[in-house]
């Protein structure tokens, strides 16, 4: 059975303590996908039935190390609270980019998403810096083919994609990121196809000072994510997984 890797740059059970935390007012479908397990967010994003009896997926914690001869048919890299930047500072996020130039020299498909995108980027030795202000919320994505509907949550992003493929960007790069790059078989995004709307209104709330603190209005954010039954997005992980595994 062939394998697909997801690895994981969150904590297990980060938000326990405070998906609990009633002066936050999450909802109950907020504190839910607060609690979810990893796996089972990405694989209720694919949303491609008995999607395990065809392939095997593992999750794999990038800060407790890759082991060295660990290997995948494929790969998807998830978001993280960490920063690209922290490179010098974080040993793990410095041997996690070695270990993406590797699979990025083999071939190997990859799907990288936020901070893993930015992981891709500076693997292939382009630049990744501070934005003015955060991107959170529901924003349009474009896909090189047509925009389509995503959900963001970043304050880094890539600056200089160098020779990359860059399938979707806008003008204002500091406020308005290089939304994906191609490198070989490795597709990089920075916005969310994992994410529900009812995780992203949990982040928002969770972030509400910060957010008011960079003149961003977390109750717009909110409306507009309340009006969001799925995430469009989401079909680029399909897509994904139906072509590297012929399902």
């Amino acid at each position: 059975m062939q394998k697909l890797a997801i690895i994981s740059s969150v904590q297990p059970g980060i938000f326990s303590e405070i998906a609990n935390n009633a002066s936050f007012g999450f909802t109950d479908a907020e504190r839910a996908s607060a609690l979810k397990d990893e796996k089972q967010v990405f694989l209720d994003a694919i949303w491609i039935p008995n999607l395990e009896e065809k392939v095997q997926i593992e999750v794999i914690r990038a800060m407790d190390g890759i082991p060295k001869e660990y290997s995948a048919d494929a790969y998807i890299l998830g978001g993280s609270p960490a920063m690209v930047t922290e490179r010098n500072e974080k040993e793990w996020v410095d041997r996690l980019i070695r270990f993406i130039q590797g699979q990025i020299e083999k071939g190997t498909p990859i799907f990288g998403i936020c901070f893993w995108h930015q992981v891709l980027a500076t693997a292939a030795g382009w630049k990744v810096d501070w934005m003015q202000k955060r991107k959170i919320g529901k924003w349009k994505a474009i896909t090189g083919k047509e925009d389509i509907t995503s959900l963001w949550s970043h304050k880094q992003t890539v600056i200089n994609p160098g020779a990359a493929t860059i399938i979707g960007s806008w003008e204002n790069l500091r406020n308005s990121p290089i939304q994906m790059i191609q490198i070989e078989n490795a597709t990089g995004m920075q916005f969310h196809p994992e994410f529900t709307p009812e995780f992203t209104a949990f982040l928002v709330k969770l972030m509400k000072k910060q957010i008011q603190d960079e003149w961003l209005n977390p109750d717009e954010i909110l409306k507009e994510l309340s009006l969001m039954q799925w995430n469009p997005s989401r079909i680029l992980l399909e897509q994904f997984v139906r072509k590297y595994y012929n399902i």
